[in-house]
């Protein structure tokens, strides 16, 4: 972005008061307000006396005020001095001000993009993207994006001034997809025209055209100035790459004619070039050549230097056309020589390969006879390099095999191991599944057949009181509920028939309680059919999360998601409770036991935890 741009797109956010004099300031009783319309008006007028009397009674107010009355002193103050050109003057007091504000506020932020607007007026676009960088990353953690997008079409624009237009293409775009869903209009016009000739520079013809359609629209029914600069510049350029010369003229004229109203050296420039491009197509030579030699005026008086090869180069076509020789070899061999600064080593090397072609030509008898001269060492040497060059290539070729041989040994030996692991998983899984069923039986049908049979002997019996036989009644139906409860939590009874998905329902409804609930969401519509030793593992590894959680989270709610997508099953266990350092997980035995697990599917386990936040843990395997 140019420093007149910078100027122009700081100009849009500050409010100026239509009074210079100070005796309208004393009206204002609060200190913040007589500091901003002090600066305003020292802002506003002529008078250096004048101004310096408004920023000393500005200063006199700080004295009594906090720090952020100082903060807005500062910042205005830099403002001002901005604004009078007075850029090392503005710098400091930005400075100051980043210094006085807490880090990482909305208040240090400002300053930051006031400074990127000073850089960006010294042409230091390094710097000045820097600053800019900064105060977005404040703004966005402080959740102000609108502000924090306005800041990066400013870095979209220095780019673009730079004709960097994949850079520009990434912030305009970033900005773009915040302003549109913030369904802040107001500035998309000019957002809009960055990313429609971004994307045109970049050969993405047909998107360019919507956003450089856009850019205009919401320019013209909001009246910005500076997208309607844009914008017009921009179907400039679209008419130029469909040969559609009047109307490229016709824009270019347009965007020339507000750039120079307003003060837009950057637009006045790129305008005048793209004039000068279209009417050398034209065959306009003459007006071509005006046009051409006013922008490289302005490039040399603003330092742009990324214009000056495109220039120059049309300069000498506009020459050429008017049969003007001598003009048009001058500047041809300026674009030439710039061309050679930007690509100075592959230049460098033609220029070389030239010269060498052009001396042999030259002197070509006199390089035959040093050359005989030479011949036999040369041989000699040649045959040297040729021996030590080979058996370098032979030791490389065995040092390549060896590595070769021990990666390739290396992968049999992990593929051996993983699969023994696999084995001895398989083995132990298999062993621990038939005792959990076997107690799972023994429990179902045993103690809990014995335990219905006491119920109802005790429902029957006439020797006890009502009180006491439904007491005793009411305890052995809990405990008949908490046995059938731990028989399905060690080997459920019908899973192999109904499936995890079905079995996780069933078990997330067992848990409801007044004090505890559990919402179970599956995305499965038919039965989940997947190896058994994998479901049972995930059936398990799912109680395990879900027992955690009522155990240690503190929550009310735990949510259990099982979703199947592109043959992937992904599954989540997530609670509103305590959550806990993310950097204390590799102390957690039992997390570090469901992994180990959850890999000999190749599955993974992801964990999103923070103090107060809650935990939410996702487990995705293929199948």
């Amino acid at each position: 972005m140019n420093f007149k741009q910078s100027l122009f797109i700081f100009l849009q956010a500050i409010y100026f008061l239509t009074s210079s004099q100070a005796s309208t300031i004393l009206k204002f009783k609060s200190d913040s307000t007589i500091i901003i319309n002090s600066i305003n008006a020292a802002i506003l007028t002529k008078n250096d006396s004048v101004a310096l009397k408004l920023i000393n009674y500005a200063r006199i107010q700080i004295k009594k005020g906090d720090s952020l009355i100082k903060q807005l002193f500062y910042f205005n103050l830099g403002k001002l001095y901005f604004l009078k050109g007075n850029l090392d003057s503005a710098q400091s007091n930005c400075n100051y001000g980043i210094t006085l504000a807490k880090n990482g506020s909305p208040a240090q932020a400002k300053f930051y993009n006031l400074q990127g607007s000073i850089f960006s007026y010294k042409n230091e676009h390094q710097l000045a993207i820097f600053n800019f960088q900064k105060a977005v990353t404040i703004l966005e953690s402080n959740n102000l994006k609108k502000l924090a997008a306005q800041i990066k079409n400013n870095i979209a624009n220095i780019f673009f001034s730079l004709l960097n237009y994949g850079q520009a293409y990434k912030y305009s775009q970033a900005a773009y997809k915040v302003m549109v869903a913030e369904n802040d209009t107001l500035y998309l016009g000019g957002v809009s025209g960055i990313l429609g000739i971004s994307l045109l520079k970049l050969d993405s013809l047909k998107q360019a055209k919507n956003y450089i359609d856009s850019a205009m629209y919401f320019s013209t029914k909001y009246n910005n100035i500076l997208g309607l600069i844009i914008a017009n510049y921009c179907k400039g350029e679209l008419s130029l790459t469909k040969n559609n010369y009047k109307l490229a003229q016709s824009y270019f004229l347009t965007s020339l004619q507000l750039s120079l109203k307003y003060n837009q050296s950057f637009y006045i420039l790129i305008n005048s070039i793209g004039l000068g491009i279209t009417q050398n197509s034209n065959r306009q030579f003459k007006l071509a050549k005006t046009n051409l030699l006013k922008a490289l005026e302005i490039s040399n008086k603003i330092g742009n230097k990324s214009t000056l090869y495109s220039i120059n180069k049309s300069l000498a076509k506009s020459y050429m056309g008017i049969n003007n020789f001598d003009s048009a070899y001058h500047f041809l061999n300026i674009a030439h020589v710039l061309y050679q600064s930007n690509n100075l080593e592959e230049t460098q090397k033609n220029i070389n390969q030239l010269l060498i072609k052009y001396e042999f030509e030259k002197q070509n008898k006199e390089i035959a006879n040093k050359q005989l001269t030479i011949n036999k060492n040369e041989k000699a040497e040649l045959k040297s390099n040729l021996i030590i060059a080979i058996m370098l290539f032979i030791c490389a070729l065995f040092i390549v095999a060896i590595i070769s041989i021990f990666k390739i040994n290396q992968a049999k030996v992990d593929k051996i191991k993983k699969e023994e692991k696999i084995k001895l998983f398989e083995v132990a899984t298999l062993s621990e599944e038939k005792e959990r069923e076997r107690i799972s039986n023994e429990l179902h049908d045993e103690l809990a057949a014995s335990l219905t049979a006491i119920t109802l002997n005790f429902k029957n019996n006439t020797n006890l009181n009502s009180i006491e036989n439904n007491s005793i009644v009411n305890q052995l139906i809990k405990i008949q509920a908490k046995v059938r409860s731990i028989a399905h939590n060690l080997y459920p009874l019908y899973f192999n028939k109904i499936g995890l998905d079905a079995e996780l329902k069933n078990y997330c409804q067992l848990l409801q309680t007044e004090d505890f609930s559990v919402r179970f969401n599956c995305s499965i519509n038919n039965f989940l059919e997947i190896d058994p030793l994998c479901a049972k593992t995930l059936y398990l590894i799912t109680l395990e999360l879900i027992n955690n959680c009522i155990k240690h989270s503190n929550s009310k709610i735990c949510f259990v998601n099982l979703i199947l997508k592109d043959r992937k099953i992904i599954l989540s266990i997530e609670d509103e409770g305590i959550g806990f350092n993310i950097n204390n997980i590799k102390q957690s035995q039992g997390l570090n036991s469901i992994k180990n697990r959850l890999q000999i599917f190749n599955g993974e386990l992801k964990i999103d935890s923070e103090i107060n936040k809650g935990t939410l843990i996702i487990i995705e395997l293929s199948i």
